[in-house]
């Protein structure tokens, strides 16, 4: 038979070390959400056509990967250098720096970044170019979502996450 005071101290004991557990359990839990934090990935778009960045941003968000959009070469790096994205989805024809120029400075300065190259199908051959220069892969536009998406996934596998 054993001591009546013996159950206290067994439940103070379980109770004390419940707590310790309960508090790791805590550490471990942000450190682990911390840790998946880092690992997620986004998606930036770089068009010079509002629609199209709208459409294409949100046909991503719906598949629940984290997409941002800039409307120029210039805002694209200004994301790049304050966030961390693993493909550049990138229209060659823009106003100012153009998609191929971009897409050499963000090799330059990211190169585990995956690009891959919209063009028109007049301009077929600078999708061409831009995977010689490093791009991932190019899409002709009009953009077929389904073959986008497939080319973001591959890219994702094949690239690294880059950060500044």
């Amino acid at each position: 038979m054993t001591a009546p005071w013996l159950g206290c101290v067994e439940s103070a004991a379980l109770r004390k070390i419940s707590g310790i557990n309960a508090r790791l359990l805590a550490i471990q839990q942000k450190t682990l959400g911390k840790r998946s934090m880092e690992k997620i990935k986004k998606l930036l778009l770089v068009d010079d056509e509002a629609d199209f960045r709208n459409i294409i941003g949100n046909f991503f968000n719906r598949r629940k990967i984290a997409c941002e959009t800039a409307a120029s070469c210039m805002e694209a790096l200004d994301w790049l250098g304050k966030d961390t994205f693993d493909v550049v989805i990138m229209d060659v024809s823009m106003p100012g720096l153009d998609g191929l120029a971009c897409m050499a400075e963000i090799k330059k300065m990211w190169p585990a970044i995956e690009v891959i190259i919209l063009t028109g199908h007049v301009s077929i051959n600078s999708g061409l170019i831009g995977m010689k220069q490093g791009a991932f892969d190019y899409c002709l536009k009009p953009v077929d979502f389904d073959e986008l998406l497939e080319k973001v996934l591959l890219a994702r596998k094949t690239g690294g996450l880059a950060r500044s």
